[in-house]
């Protein structure tokens, strides 16, 4: 069971609603598209989106979500179809936080952290990449590497990812 970082869950402010979820590893993003259609039912029904006037941003949810586990299948399990990844998806008042774990070790690198935290900081700023190829991901409000759980933790917050509807 994933055990997500408590600074992560305050500034989601979680409120104990969570579920983890554990997927074969695919060499292609589209064999991911059910699990993606799930985290987009779940969020929409905690939040209540659906007939009133707001809707999920999809496009980010969708971005961040499977350019997380396409680098959990490929660098972490190295696309073996034997290895599992374990999502965890936690909710709260104020947004969304996934756990996404593979069976390999990319996480548990040092330098993985610190480029993804790095690369995290740049995008936040608005300045060039440092090189990562995870580049979706930082559509997301918040990342963090994990090494000693081999755990990327990413942050949703309601506000990005779910759009006011206009009518007009």
């Amino acid at each position: 069971m994933l055990k997500p970082i408590n600074r992560l869950l305050k500034l989601i402010e979680f409120k104990g609603t969570w579920v983890e979820i554990k997927l074969p590893t695919f060499d292609d993003a589209g064999h991911y598209a059910y699990a993606l259609r799930m985290i987009f039912a779940a969020i929409e029904e905690f939040f209540n989106i659906g007939f009133d006037q707001r809707r999920l941003n999809t496009q980010l949810v969708g971005d961040v979500f499977l350019d997380a586990l396409m680098n959990a299948a490929k660098h972490g399990n190295q696309k073996d179809l034997n290895k599992k990844i374990i999502i965890g998806l936690w909710f709260g008042r104020n947004g969304v936080l996934f756990g996404i774990q593979d069976e390999g070790d990319f996480f548990r690198k040092q330098s993985t952290k610190e480029l993804v935290e790095l690369q995290a900081v740049f995008a936040s700023t608005g300045e060039d990449s440092c090189g990562i190829g995870m580049t979706n991901i930082y559509q997301a409000d918040e990342v963090h590497v994990s090494t000693e759980e081999n755990v990327l933790y990413v942050v949703i917050l309601a506000e990005s990812m779910i759009i006011k509807r206009h009518d007009g």
